[in-house]
């Protein structure tokens, strides 16, 4: 939307396999495998929206995310998150994470 977000996940295909597991409107998870030993691990690449409402859906959903104890997960990505207006680099923006009780 607009001129900026979205999600891109690439890899070195001789190194490792990939297949989306899933995805929805903050993030996409691939199922990563090795080609040199065989090792597992999902990896999640979220993109955070920027509304205050758009912020609580996606810590709602990140909180009850149910990956089990044995599988290798990586996260990382753009949370949009802040804990003060003060540490933005850009005037404006909604609240801050301290909003969100979940």
């Amino acid at each position: 939307m607009g001129a900026s977000g979205g999600i891109l996940i690439a890899w070195k295909g001789s190194l490792f396999t990939g297949a989306r597991s899933s995805s929805n409107n903050y993030a996409i998870t691939i199922d990563f495998s090795s080609r040199h030993d065989n090792s597992k691990w999902k990896l999640t690449c979220v993109y955070g929206p920027c509304t205050t409402e758009g912020k609580r859906l996606f810590l709602n959903w990140f909180k009850n995310v149910q990956m089990p104890p044995d599988t290798d997960w990586i996260v990382l990505g753009d949370f949009t998150l802040i804990r003060k207006l003060e540490d933005r680099n850009k005037p404006g923006g909604e609240g801050s994470s301290r909003d969100f009780q979940i």
